[in-house]
C-alpha cells in the first residue's frame, strides 16, 4: 500500500484533461465549425468548395 497518490487532486476537474480519449485522432478540429469539408472562401459559392467556374471566352 503505496500513498503516491498523495499528489492527485481530490477533484478530477482540477486537472484539465490534456487528450480527450473521445476525440479523433489528427489535426484539432474547431467545435463552431460547420461539419463537412472546409468551405473555401475564394470559392464563387461557398457552398460549393473546391468547384472551379466555368472560364467563358
Amino acid at each position: 500500500m503505496f500513498k503516491r497518490q498523495k499528489h492527485q487532486p481530490k477533484n478530477p476537474e482540477e486537472y484539465p484533461q490534456p487528450v480527450d480519449p473521445t476525440a479523433p485522432s489528427g489535426p484539432v478540429v474547431d467545435p463552431t465549425a460547420p461539419s463537412g469539408p472546409p468551405i473555401d472562401p475564394t470559392s464563387p459559392n461557398p457552398y460549393e468548395p473546391n468547384v472551379e467556374p466555368e472560364h467563358r471566352d
